[in-house]
């Protein structure tokens, strides 16, 4: 008989392929279909994307933290899988931070063509995907210092 807590892993591993399942396809929707190319419609495709590589990241975490001998032992590893985290947290949160900024500057400046356009959506994509990769930065870098302190420390 099972173990509630192997019973619970495998239900949060469901519910996160339900969830990459369903923001693939809505992403590859929007890519695909030619009435969705709009500016408010890219964000949204954005979010769903974020929402797949998170759900993505998150099963693997899932599976290898869990497992009762995981593969991996390296510090490095771990420290990269810690920015990854980090990374999609600002991902997910910064996403609906640049729909709401958005829709606002629509409702605003609704005369102004410039925040219906897509190339608008892709700055304010690239500037989003930016910030929050810099982000977290520096916590990876303060703690790869740490592990070449260490590295320096026992040769």
């Amino acid at each position: 008989m099972a173990d509630i807590t192997q019973i619970l892993y495998i239900i949060l591993i469901i519910i996160f392929t339900i969830d990459a399942i369903l923001a693939l396809a809505y992403t590859l929707s929007i890519i695909f279909v030619r009435q969705f190319h709009t500016a408010s419609n890219i964000l949204l495709g954005n979010v769903s994307f974020i929402s797949f590589i998170t759900a993505c990241y998150f099963i693997f975490f899932t599976i290898e933290f869990y497992s009762p001998t995981p593969w991996y032992t390296n510090k490095s590893f771990c420290i990269i899988l810690s920015h990854c985290s980090l990374a999609l947290n600002f991902l997910v949160v910064y996403s609906f931070v640049t729909i709401t900024i958005n829709r606002y500057l629509l409702i605003v400046h609704s005369n102004k063509l410039i925040f219906k356009r897509r190339a608008w959506a892709f700055a304010t994509l690239a500037i989003h995907w930016l910030v929050s990769i810099s982000l977290g930065m520096s916590k990876l870098s303060a703690a790869l210092r740490v592990n070449i302190k260490l590295k320096a420390i026992q040769i």
